[in-house]
């Protein structure tokens, strides 16, 4: 009896090694790569599903490894979701991603042009400068709002962490008028007046 009970506490350790090693030897990055694949042929239901999924893996042990993870999964979700003519649900993954750049910018601007036209954000950008609203709180600043002329319409960028502290040195005024100086000098406004 003393064996097979041995026996059984071995296979049942084997198990659960297997299954452990199936649970967490994931890599989520291998299943956005088949996600990105799978949405590259038009099933974005499922690849939906295969994002959630690499996100639902304990994987990552460093903040690099979750921020890059949530940079990719967000930018996969922004594809499918531009793709199906979702164009303020696939920014809202956009802003979802932990750091924003340039890149993220004119995503966000190509978006903008899907839904709008390159014509009307272009006609309308010079204006909308002066309403520029900052989101800011005590340590950092996080979003500029470019509202357009329809009241429901607005721009939104989100401020680089390595810029975000510097607008809060100054005062309101002054913080959103050297971020339009910037903006006025950046490929994203350049991006936002051409018309073809």
């Amino acid at each position: 009896m003393c064996i097979k009970s041995k026996y059984i506490s071995f296979i049942f350790l084997i198990i659960c090694v297997i299954i452990y090693q199936n649970v967490y030897s994931q890599d989520p990055f291998k299943i956005l790569d088949k996600a990105e694949r799978v949405s590259n042929k038009g099933n974005y239901e499922k690849a939906l599903k295969k994002i959630d999924r690499a996100e639902r893996i304990v994987y990552c042990t460093c903040g690099l490894c979750g921020i890059e993870l949530n940079r990719r999964a967000n930018l996969l979700r922004y594809v499918i979701y531009n793709n199906l003519g979702e164009y303020q649900l696939s920014r809202q993954f956009l802003d979802s991603i932990d750091f924003g750049n340039e890149q993220i910018d004119s995503l966000k601007v190509l978006s903008y042009q899907n839904e709008y036209g390159k014509e009307f954000l272009s006609s309308k950008i010079d204006s909308s400068l002066l309403h520029i609203n900052m989101e800011c709180d005590k340590y950092s600043c996080y979003y500029v709002n470019i509202p357009l002329t329809r009241s429901d319409v607005k721009i939104r960028f989100k401020i680089g962490l390595m810029e975000s502290s510097h607008y809060l040195i100054k005062n309101k005024e002054e913080r959103v008028d050297e971020w339009r100086k910037q903006f006025l000098k950046s490929a994203i406004y350049k991006m936002i007046k051409e018309k073809s």
